[in-house]
């Protein structure tokens, strides 16, 4: 005797249990089996003499109704976000990649304007409702860039001298400032950033050339890795980048060692 699997799934969805949620992954169940043989005049005695090639049907047609709805499922999961940034011989390396960006507290920042402010580390904290990493003393600099709906995309933070090595030097106007140093910054990604924000993250926040690719360094407190790399070809001047829990960092030494740098990293508590 032939089946016509469409006929049976066809009045098996007709039943009073079809007609609540259906999951892909119970259509076959035992009730809906039940249904089937009920509407077939089947015996329960003579439903294991269905073909093989029936039964491979019923389990090919289910198993494809499952696979296709985790294909839908899978696909509307938030998309993989990866940092990367080309080094000057052409080669591309990733920083990170993730699928969850933060949540930036919209109703903390609209008020502010999008002037520089700047702001004690842990009133930044505060505002952010997380915590950074690095030293909690320091005074931190501060803008915002916007969506076209005024909400913020991304908060870029920075501390232009965050470790600095020997004593401090004047210019004539009487400015200061040190010849070996580290500067710090980070920048945080908002999830309902626009696209052209995000593209900024993936392709690489450094857009300054001449980079050389020096190590991935194991930062084993955070289980992630930094990525250091010479900037203008000038082994003097070592950059190193990593993101941990959504805040892009960014160091920036100036005549300090690769040993230095690491001290640094390793620190920033």
């Amino acid at each position: 005797m032939k089946y016509d699997i469409d006929e049976l799934l066809k009045e098996s969805f007709k039943s009073k249990e079809s007609q609540g949620e259906i999951r892909p992954s119970n259509i076959l169940n035992q009730d809906t089996i039940s249904k089937m043989r009920e509407i077939n005049n089947m015996k329960k005695s003579k439903f294991g003499k269905l073909s093989i090639f029936s039964k491979v049907a019923v389990g090919v047609a289910c198993a494809g109704l499952i696979v296709g709805t985790s294909t839908v499922a899978y696909s509307a999961i938030a998309k993989i976000y990866k940092y990367t940034i080309e080094m000057d011989d052409g080669v591309t390396v990733d920083v990170h990649s993730s699928n969850e960006l933060v949540d930036l507290p919209q109703d903390s920042l609209a008020d502010i304007d999008d002037m520089v402010l700047t702001m004690q580390w842990n009133a930044v904290e505060e505002m952010l409702g997380f915590p950074l990493l690095g030293e909690s003393g320091e005074m931190v600099n501060l803008t915002f860039e916007r969506n076209n709906d005024e909400s913020v995309a991304v908060v870029d933070l920075w501390v232009p001298y965050y470790k600095v090595y020997g004593e401090p030097m004047y210019t004539e106007e009487g400015d200061v400032y040190y010849s070996k140093y580290i500067r710090l910054s980070m920048d945080i990604l908002d999830k309902n950033a626009e696209s052209g924000y995000v593209e900024a993250f993936e392709e690489g926040k450094d857009a300054i050339g001449g980079k050389e690719f020096i190590e991935k360094y194991n930062i084993e407190d955070w289980g992630i890795e930094a990525t250091l790399y010479y900037v203008e070809n000038d082994k003097s001047r070592i950059t190193a980048v990593f993101v941990y829990e959504g805040v892009y960092y960014t160091l920036e030494g100036a005549n300090v060692t690769l040993e230095e740098m690491k001290e640094v990293i390793n620190n920033m508590k």
